[in-house]
């Protein structure tokens, strides 16, 4: 369907009224602090978007955690600064959300910021345990999970050995 006031077409149900309120289809980029409202636990950390009322709360797993026991009308994002481009954002962020900042023990961060949320692929394209970025892949996960069975049983059982840890301390913490 095409847009009667951008004149695109557009496949999303909100496209129309989202353009109406930002014909020039300006990208917004900020930094915001999410905050469960019965924990008092925060999550701070920046989004680009067209649609400043698109529901996006963060991304980070304690976070989401929250959402999940608490929902999601128990949590209030407000934004803290605009930027005009994503590095500036991303240099903003980097400035806030440090190891001293996420060891406060109300802050749901895990990892300092600048970098979004892809800390497990770096640079060569690989993430944490060496396999080919899935971004890029044509491969679903369950098939790549399917090919460390058969080709490296031992990485793979070590794989889910450090999931299961993993998962048994974030039980522990308290959302």
């Amino acid at each position: 369907m095409e847009c009667k006031f951008c004149k695109r077409n557009y496949r999303k149900l909100n496209h129309e009224s989202v353009c109406k309120l930002n014909p020039n289809r300006v990208r917004f980029h900020f930094l915001y602090k999410t905050t469960c409202q019965i924990s008092g636990r925060f999550y701070v950390g920046v989004h680009s978007t067209f649609d400043l009322d698109d529901g996006y709360l963060g991304s980070g797993t304690i976070l989401k955690n929250s959402l999940k026991c608490h929902g999601v009308k128990n949590h209030k994002r407000e934004i803290l600064e605009f930027f005009t481009d994503p590095a500036l954002m991303f240099a903003r962020e980097r400035e806030i959300i440090t190891e001293e900042f996420i060891s406060d023990p109300l802050c749901m961060n895990i990892k300092v910021g600048g970098n979004g949320g892809w800390e497990l692929v770096n640079e060569s394209g690989r993430n944490f345990m060496g396999i080919k970025n899935l971004l890029q892949g044509s491969k679903s996960s369950a098939m790549i999970r399917e090919d460390w069975k058969r080709n490296d049983p031992k990485r793979f059982e070590e794989y889910r050995r450090k999931i299961s840890e993993s998962l048994k301390k974030q039980k522990l913490v308290d959302v």
